[in-house]
């Protein structure tokens, strides 16, 4: 068996290395080692012994992505590839984008480091959000802590989440580094308004406005959040952080101008100390 397999060596290896990804899943791992078990003079042999003369022979290295609760997920990298937590983190869902704080980094809008690594994957089925929005049940849903994902892997010092997203139709969704994707960064700077625990906080949501100055298409922004499918008036959000950032008020006047209610709205959740902005008819944390 052994010698069947060192004669296609160089076979095996140009399968191997002929992969989309820097960093293969188990499924994956499973297609490659199907292709090597069609190659002539190797079908007799398991796919289970393919799969250990590969990692025996280093040709991948085999690791975990732990999971709290569950079996760990493995995952296989060429020894000598360049790889980093993008690279891991993507092969748990490649049909997920990087969002949030790690869209925040690949913008170049914070200059730490992120430990939270935030895949997110939009639900299929459109959601007619037709509520009517009543200021005790937005003061109730806002006064708790929020809901975050429990959908988390752990890989060495840092955590990959997973966020079941709304349907929003892909908008704003671009590729990065040309296999995986990522939200742009005016779709980021709105998801970011919407769900800020996801993104460092408010102080770090307000920065990233600020960073992303000089770059922002605010007419884009405007156009995306008016195709999206929101019940919250998060226009009031996003424009209260253009307003503090110290955009033009020509950059936020059509977020000011949206038609809206007199419901007094929430910056984020569980705000012990608020101040109140008569002009957003926004609650925000004293002293941001």
């Amino acid at each position: 068996m052994i010698s069947k397999l060192q004669k296609k060596v160089p076979v095996i290896k140009d399968i191997i290395e002929r992969s989309n990804y820097k960093v293969l899943s188990k499924l994956e791992l499973e297609r490659v080692v199907s292709e090597i078990n069609d190659i002539w003079g190797l079908k007799s042999i398991s796919r289970n012994d393919i799969k250990k003369f590969i990692v025996k022979q280093n040709f991948l290295k085999e690791d975990y992505i732990e999971s709290e609760g569950s079996d760990s997920f493995e995952i296989y990298y060429l020894p000598d590839s360049n790889i980093d937590f993008f690279d891991i983190a993507s092969s748990r869902s490649r049909l997920s984008y990087f969002s949030h704080y790690s869209a925040i980094y690949i913008h170049n809008l914070t200059l730490q480091i992120p430990k939270q690594i935030y895949l997110t994957l939009e639900r299929k089925k459109i959601e007619l959000n037709s509520n009517y929005l009543e200021q005790h049940s937005i003061d109730r849903v806002f006064s708790k802590p929020p809901r975050i994902t429990s959908n988390k892997r752990n890989y060495k010092n840092f955590d990959i989440n997973f966020i079941n997203g709304q349907y929003q139709n892909l908008i704003g969704i671009t590729r990065f580094r040309d296999q995986y994707a990522v939200s742009d960064m005016e779709r980021t700077l709105i998801d970011i308004s919407v769900r800020p625990f996801y993104s460092g906080g408010v102080t770090q949501v307000l920065e990233a406005f600020a960073n992303a100055k000089d770059r922002l298409d605010t007419d884009k922004l405007y156009q995306y959040y008016s195709h999206m499918n929101y019940t919250y008036p998060y226009h009031q959000v996003i424009g209260f952080y253009l307003e503090k950032a110290g955009y033009s008020e020509k950059s936020y006047l059509k977020f000011l101008e949206l038609n809206r209610s007199n419901l007094k709205f929430y910056l984020t959740y569980n705000i012990l100390h608020k101040e109140y902005s008569k002009k957003w008819n926004l609650y925000y944390p004293k002293g941001l």
